[in-house]
């Protein structure tokens, strides 16, 4: 399956965290592969909120779309991303949009929504014309890597953002922070038994995250772990 590969994703307390910054500087094959960066998504969904009940509902197959965009040492153009899940499966599909990252600020709410839904009728996705962003959130991004392409991100000083339609600006809209970290081990299919070692060292145990739903969760719209 092109492209596609695992995202095994941990939750993680602080006495988590260091257990975590612990288990991966003493593996040695696990190496600092970036700078840390800031990454910051806004996701999008259908006036049915198609995204939000697939995933509620554990669906195999589907879809998620956001906004995402960078900021560290350089900024990007931020990305259309669609994430699309197949069973434990994943893989992202990123399209560069024609904005800079200040343009995040100045323009408004309403014009952004514009823009990416003239954007992805561009990518050729069907999907429905009114298709409005629910949720921003924010996050400091540690990245690790080994030889073989086994990736390890932890994600702290996380924030999210309800675009709850009552503010004009995505720098006004209500924010949550939150304190806990989420780790994550991504590899392709071929390093299953590799990663499944790799990983049992670790002694946490997965659990089923998305950022999305954690964020909505935070302002009361859904009810998730």
């Amino acid at each position: 399956m092109n492209n596609y590969r695992y995202e095994i994703k941990f939750s993680l307390d602080e006495l988590g965290f260091s257990g975590v910054k612990h288990w991966i500087l003493t593996n040695s094959m696990l190496k600092k592969r970036y700078p840390d960066r800031y990454v910051s998504s806004i996701y999008l969904d259908d006036s049915n909120y198609t995204s939000i009940k697939d995933n509620l509902t554990g669906l195999p197959n589907r879809k998620k779309y956001r906004l995402r965009w960078y900021l560290g040492n350089s900024e990007k153009q931020p990305n259309f991303e669609v994430k699309i899940r197949n069973g434990r499966l994943g893989k992202k599909i990123a399209h560069p949009l024609n904005l800079s990252v200040k343009d995040l600020d100045l323009l408004s709410i309403d014009k952004l929504e514009s823009l990416i839904s003239e954007s992805m009728l561009e990518f050729n996705y069907e999907i429905e014309k009114y298709f409005r962003m629910i949720l921003a959130v924010h996050y400091l991004r540690e990245y690790y890597e080994d030889n073989n392409g086994l990736r390890v991100t932890i994600d702290k000083k996380i924030r999210f953002q309800y675009l709850d339609g009552s503010k004009s600006y995505l720098k006004d809209c209500p924010s949550s922070n939150y304190h806990k970290y989420i780790a994550e081990v991504k590899f392709n299919p071929e390093l299953k038994d590799y990663a499944s070692k790799l990983i049992g060292s670790l002694h946490v145990s997965p659990v089923r995250n998305s950022k999305y739903l954690l964020g909505l969760s935070r302002f009361g719209h859904v009810n998730y772990i």
